[in-house]
């Protein structure tokens, strides 16, 4: 996601854009620290609401594993394909194969198939940011990835949690899950 803003950034503000290909890989290089300081705020700040939503009940542990993976993998500097391989189980297990689910992994997952092969393997990969569909489809996959995890959190945010104490029946909005809790168990004793 970092290499799309700065690409965009650099289309935007005409910036030259540096491409350096290390480590067998091809890396595109930031001149500005602002980039990836938002970045690194958001790798520390996204688990540690997926973590609040858990503890106040929002979301179960599985929901909680995805969200905190898709940050990270959305956060990260690097990204590879097989990545949205092994989340595609948790995927379809959290979104228990609803097609709200399934539509935008299915999407995000061919726009990556489309990126990378495809892409890459048109020219050498050190011309591949030339090619004209190279980033925009990059940037593209990225917005909807994005998109898929921000809905993900803003459903699990507005979620309602009722848990009825003992012997109550009324329907009431509950305190958060863990807070309940210990008050049923210090009511009991």
């Amino acid at each position: 996601m970092q290499a799309s803003l700065v690409w965009l950034y650099g289309k935007l503000t005409h910036h030259a854009l540096h491409y350096e290909f290390t480590y067998g890989s091809l890396n595109l290089i930031e001149t500005s620290s602002k980039l990836s300081l938002l970045g690194s705020l958001l790798s520390v700040a996204g688990p540690l609401y997926t973590l609040w939503l858990q503890w106040r009940g929002k979301v179960d542990l599985a929901t909680s594993s995805l969200l905190i993976l898709l940050i990270v993998m959305l956060t990260g500097k690097v990204f590879s394909p097989q990545y949205l391989i092994w989340v595609a189980p948790i995927v379809a297990y959290v979104g228990e194969a609803h097609i709200k689910w399934l539509l935008p992994w299915t999407t995000i997952s061919l726009l990556t198939t489309l990126i990378y092969p495809f892409l890459y393997d048109l020219q050498d990969l050190q011309d591949a940011p030339f090619n004209r569909a190279f980033f925009p489809s990059t940037i593209l996959r990225n917005l909807l990835f994005l998109g898929f995890v921000i809905a993900i959190l803003v459903y699990s945010a507005r979620k309602n949690v009722v848990v009825p104490l003992a012997n109550d029946r009324s329907d009431t909005k509950a305190a958060p899950v863990a807070i309940r809790r210990l008050f049923i168990q210090a009511s009991d004793s």
